[in-house]
């Protein structure tokens, strides 16, 4: 049922053509990137198994769209898989054993399973083709804790067969997680979180068995710089400390390679951003494919009102674990996976809706958990409200979909709702060329330009726009005045040059 049902609420996305990233992806193949091992290594960093799949796409379908979709799509469902089993995995729990939710386990993990595939917020994990990364990170994330959970439940029930098979399996998704996306860093925490909660394991118990995923986590990343300084890539000199800098911007993508965020600002920042991810779970029609948020330099209202929401969310998930065990577990979760993202390692976009990816497994355990109980408690009220927002929920995800199909219809929709940000003009602006519009593409490179006077694609697009527009109207036999051909970059000598953008 939550395959079919994810399946109709993006079958429309297979047709929804290449976007930002994707290009990089597609040029860089076209132009030999992946010809030689290095110069794989070189693009993908710590993203092997993302990028690999992406070779595999090219390689079977060229720049076919649909076979793309597919296999982001599969990966959707394979995190949704996980989810599910994961909440079926921790009803066996010693904490949940014998309680009403491990009574209510289907409905619980149905719930989660339903939840986590269908909010619209997953669109752009799904759909935006390069985020593939987001998505198999997370399912390799959520199975390597799902198997964590499963071999510790193998020591307590050896009827549950031997601990050690997926004590491996665990340890293999693991990889494969810390070989997604960076992001994964923090499994070794989810990992502790779900021992604590739901095992209660002594600490030298924990250690013990953390220390595989600590060595992965931190050994992996060492790894690709061997292999990066050694195939061309990047090599990290200087001292320990510049080494160590070094590396975590490499590892980063070089994010934010200008430093114009600094660490405390881009924390102040994101005590702004976190508080949002979460209000777009309960208000999808804000949804926004380039978020305009202004950067924090000091304390403030929103500062300060994000920091007492994380704090208030932490505070909650602790006292949580004791009395409503999924609860805390999910809060706890939600923190961890947005750590590595959203604290103090500055990333170029300071928010982006599929950075909450990672979050949604503990937002649907909880909003799971919750339905869970009002299907014990009022059935027919469960039903008729799981309908409500199931309908919602997928109308929503439907209409975002609707928009990736358009490049102009998303761009539009990002303008309206970032009119002060001028990347999302530039796009549109691509997008409107694209389509053969363009006097709309040079109104939109000039507001570009506008607010940002030193944009260098707004002003490259708008010089090829106004060259491809005149060589339109002179294709055309229309009269083209030297006035005209000034405008469109001409440069006629003893004119004086005109901005294309007056009166714009």
């Amino acid at each position: 049922m939550v395959a079919t049902l994810t399946l109709a609420l993006y079958a429309r996305s297979f047709g929804a053509p290449f976007q930002f990233d994707d290009q990089i992806f597609l040029q860089s193949y076209d132009q030999g990137q992946f010809d030689t091992f290095g110069g794989f290594i070189g693009f993908a960093r710590t993203r092997v198994i993302p990028v690999a799949t992406l070779v595999a796409n090219y390689q079977l379908g060229a720049e076919s769209p649909w076979g793309y979709h597919a296999v982001n799509l599969a990966a959707h469902l394979l995190a949704t898989f996980f989810v599910f089993q994961l909440a079926l995995a921790l009803c066996a729990t010693p904490r949940l054993r014998g309680t009403w939710i491990a009574d209510q386990r289907l409905p619980f993990a149905t719930a989660a399973a339903l939840l986590f595939a269908c909010h619209p917020i997953q669109v752009q994990a799904v759909t935006y083709v390069v985020q593939r990364a987001s998505s198999l990170a997370a399912a390799f994330y959520v199975g390597a804790v799902l198997y964590y959970v499963r071999a510790r439940l193998a020591q307590i029930d050896h009827d549950r067969g031997r601990p050690l098979p997926a004590f491996a399996v665990s340890i293999a998704l693991a990889m494969a997680a810390f070989a997604s996306k960076e992001n994964t860093a923090s499994l070794p925490l989810a990992v502790v979180l779900a021992e604590w909660v739901f095992f209660g394991g002594g600490i030298g118990r924990m250690l013990l068995l953390l220390t595989p995923y600590v060595v992965l986590a931190l050994g992996i990343p060492l790894v690709w710089k061997v292999l990066g300084a050694g195939r061309g890539g990047s090599h990290v000199a200087g001292s320990p400390a510049e080494q160590l800098n070094g590396l975590i911007q490499m590892l980063l993508f070089r994010a934010n390679p200008g430093g114009s965020i600094s660490v405390l600002d881009y924390l102040l920042t994101q005590c702004t951003v976190i508080p949002q991810y979460f209000a777009l779970l309960a208000m999808p029609w804000r949804l926004n494919v380039d978020h305009d948020v202004a950067v924090q330099h000091a304390l403030s209202v929103s500062v300060v009102a994000g920091m007492l929401f994380v704090v208030g969310l932490a505070v909650f998930g602790v006292c949580a674990v004791r009395r409503w065990p999924v609860l805390g577990f999910a809060a706890l979760w939600c923190l961890i996976a947005l750590s590595v993202e959203s604290s103090v390692l500055p990333l170029r976009d300071v928010m982006v809706e599929h950075r909450m990816y990672l979050a949604m497994p503990g937002v649907a355990l909880a909003g799971g958990a919750a339905w869970a109980w009002g299907w014990q408690r009022a059935r027919p009220v469960a039903i008729v409200s799981a309908a409500i927002i199931a309908a919602l929920l997928g109308g929503f995800t439907v209409q975002r979909n609707e928009l990736w199909r358009d490049p102009v219809a998303l761009w539009s929709d990002t303008v309206a709702k970032s009119p002060d940000k001028p990347r999302a003009h530039v796009n549109l602006g691509t997008s409107l060329q694209l389509a053969g519009r363009l006097d709309e593409a040079i109104t939109e490179y000039c507001h570009g330009l506008k607010l940002d006077p030193r944009n260098r694609a707004a002003r490259s697009n708008l010089d090829a726009a106004l060259e491809a527009q005149m060589d339109a109207r002179l294709d055309a036999d229309e009269e083209v005045s030297l006035e005209d051909l000034n405008e469109a970059g001409g440069a006629v000598e003893g004119l004086p040059a005109r901005d294309p953008c007056v009166d714009r």
